[in-house]
């Protein structure tokens, strides 16, 4: 995967996404972790000056929940607002969040009127953060989407009672669960957000394919309980004359 990378451009805008992972900056900071408990604002500097970014990113206290955040300026601290979800309309804020398994989806449209990064673990997919984040926004253009690091469904056990609990509320959500043996199946993340998806008009959506169970750059709870976080990243750009 290339990193960072732009995941949409228009004639003067383009939007940017970075993902942090333990080796992003081996030579400063070998197993990066961004997580500010663990005193990591030092790496989040270097993180700044190395990939130019318009300024240090700051984090949420992100809750599982359905809280959203829209940013008129860049934070000043971390864990300003509980919330799982940010977004901005206006250029060079970045809006980030912090994963270790869930799933982290970053949004813009293809006018780059907007950027959102959304947590979607299952509570906050359970109670429709997708939806209700954009809704919100309310764009009149056409989505552009990229799923980033996240637990695969061969991974991501869960128990019969789960499956029912969560169909419960999200009935059209069938298709994101194996069928259910010796009581229990699999889940997968990215199929419970596209079902939210699929009331919009979407004109892409980019699968990063990586599994943080399965990738040893990535962090995982589910793998060993880990503290340590990696970061999506996502923000707007104005386009240099020209280019």
């Amino acid at each position: 995967m290339q990193n960072p990378f732009i995941l949409h451009q228009t004639d003067c805008k383009s939007v940017h996404v970075l993902q942090t992972h333990r080796n992003l900056m081996p030579k400063q900071h070998s197993q990066l972790d961004v997580q500010p408990n663990n005193n990591n604002d030092a790496a989040l500097q270097h993180i700044k000056h190395h990939y130019q970014l318009p300024h240090q990113p700051f984090f949420m206290q992100q809750v599982h929940g359905t809280d959203r955040v829209a940013l008129i300026e860049p934070p000043k601290k971390h864990f300003w607002q509980s919330a799982d979800a940010i977004f901005t309309q206006h250029q060079d804020i970045i809006c980030t969040i912090m994963t270790a398994d869930c799933l982290p989806v970053l949004i813009s449209d293809t006018k780059a009127s907007f950027v959102a990064a959304v947590h979607c673990g299952w509570r906050s997919l359970y109670h429709g953060i997708l939806t209700q984040v954009l809704n919100d926004i309310n764009s009149m253009h056409s989505l552009v989407v990229w799923f980033g690091p996240a637990i695969c469904q061969k991974h991501y056990q869960v128990d019969k009672a789960f499956k029912e609990y969560y169909l419960q509320t999200q009935p059209a959500a069938e298709q994101a669960f194996t069928d259910i043996v010796n009581n229990h199946c699999y889940a997968d993340l990215k199929a419970l957000a596209m079902v939210q998806l699929a009331q919009y008009d979407v004109a892409r959506i980019v699968d990063s394919e990586i599994c943080t169970f399965a990738d040893n750059q990535y962090y995982s709870w589910r793998r060993n309980k880990t503290t340590a976080r990696q970061a999506s990243m996502i923000w707007i750009k104005t386009r240099p004359e020209g280019l």
